[in-house]
């Protein structure tokens, strides 16, 4: 039996970060998530919040932002959608 540390094994969720975040984040956590993708990349530069909050829905991604925007608009539409709001600007960008 593999220690932990050793399997490869991706999270099963997909990320959408914010254009507030910045892609380089995506190198560093490709490995780890089975999708991850930055607004602009994945069509949606400069596109209001719920132009990004229905992509989401509709594919079925997490959106990452340092906005609290997404937050008020889970509590007028609801989930299942998730948004995790990034807290800490201070990301290691070695």
């Amino acid at each position: 039996m593999q220690p932990i540390g050793n399997i490869n094994y991706k999270m099963p969720e997909k990320l959408l970060f914010d254009q507030n975040i910045s892609y380089r984040v995506i190198d560093k956590l490709s490995d780890y998530f089975i999708e991850c993708k930055q607004v602009n990349h994945a069509g949606l530069k400069n596109c209001n919040d719920m132009d990004i909050w229905e992509f989401s829905l509709n594919n079925h991604f997490t959106i990452v932002t340092f906005d609290s925007d997404f937050f008020d608009i889970s509590l007028f539409n609801g989930y299942p959608l998730k948004n995790h709001l990034a807290k800490n600007r201070k990301f290691d960008n070695k």
